[in-house]
């Protein structure tokens, strides 16, 4: 007789759809251009309160 063992299974993460994620991006905009303080919750993390601030990005340029 075969005993098949279960495996745990993993909580599965919240499926976000097209406009969820484009209202999440536009309230995060929002919150940049106002200079608002936002508080994020992520998934399985405690929330995290803090000020959106743009960084730019390095560009190289070769001669």
């Amino acid at each position: 007789m075969e005993v098949k063992v279960s495996k745990k299974s993993k909580p599965q993460r919240p499926k976000r759809d097209e406009f969820e994620i484009e209202e999440l991006g536009n309230a995060v905009v929002e919150a940049y251009n106002e200079k608002y303080g936002v508080v994020l919750t992520l998934w399985q993390r405690e929330p995290i309160q803090g000020k959106i601030v743009f960084k730019r990005q390095h560009t190289y340029q070769y001669n």
